[in-house]
């Protein structure tokens, strides 16, 4: 079983205003309707009451709410409906502002969610659109690599990152995704299915000096590019520190002092 943490950073308040009104609209129905149907009858007793004796007072609006009979309760339903939905969605639209102040200083609710099921292709896949298995998280053992430095900008010393990769990685692979070097958007390296790992080690298909033998890895489950950090802290995805990162076009990975982007 796939154990995944997850943030919850944000919440829209436009999504928070929107599902609290409806909430607050269900909510409120029937309230509504039992608070219309004992004011038709307060309204009806009171009304018979005054006008039993031979002198009839000026009933003013009660007049009005005893001829419109039951439609009174209805209306008070409807009304007491949309007055329930705006309350309840100005306090939700506060209570996500309120959220997103103090999820911007204690980083946000920590969530855990786990993989029950996992649907295997029918026929085996290449490795370039391959898809994960529940395997353990073990490195994988690549083919044999060839080097690939950095290419030296105009008037500029070469980068000192020089890495290593598989043969084709790097402009020729007709992959999905990529991670490029942030200072060197040319120097890239093709993010490969079911599992692409990151590292110092020769055997990794991404070698980069400076960082963690096996640094960290990036797995394609379900449908989603996974970064998990293997270095004990020393990974980050757009300036957050992780264990384990969904990656999405245009994210910043940092390995150590490396910094690479996640691109489609």
């Amino acid at each position: 079983m796939n154990r995944y943490r997850y943030a919850i950073r944000t919440i829209k308040p436009l999504s928070a205003l929107k599902y609290g009104f409806v909430l607050g609209c269900v909510l409120v129905v029937l309230p509504g309707f039992l608070l219309g149907v004992f004011l038709h009858q307060l309204v009806n007793t009171i009304v018979l009451s005054l006008t039993n004796g031979l002198f009839v007072p000026d009933l003013g609006p009660l007049a009005a709410w005893y001829e419109m009979g039951w439609a009174l309760t209805w209306w008070v339903t409807i009304f007491s409906v949309i007055l329930g939905g705006l309350g309840s969605a100005v306090s939700s639209l506060i209570g996500a502002l309120v959220y997103n102040l103090v999820a911007a200083i204690t980083g946000g609710l920590i969530v855990e969610t786990d993989l029950l099921h996992q649907s295997l292709p029918a026929t085996p896949q290449t490795p370039s659109v391959g898809y994960a298995t529940p395997a353990a998280f073990a490195p994988t053992v690549s083919p044999p690599l060839a080097p690939v430095a950095a290419p030296s900008s105009a008037g500029q010393p070469a980068e000192a990152v020089v890495a290593c990769t598989r043969s084709g990685a790097t402009g020729t692979d007709n992959a999905a995704y990529w991670l490029a070097l942030r200072n060197q958007p040319a120097q890239r390296w093709a993010v490969r299915r079911p599992v692409t790992t990151l590292g110092a080690a020769v055997n990794c298909d991404i070698v980069l000096p400076g960082l963690a033998a096996h640094h960290a890895e990036i797995r394609f489950e379900n449908n989603r590019y996974i970064l998990y950090d293997l270095s004990s802290g020393n990974s980050w995805v757009n300036g957050r520190q992780i264990t384990a990162n969904m990656l999405k076009d245009g994210f910043t990975v940092r390995l150590d002092s490396t910094e690479l982007i996640f691109t489609h």
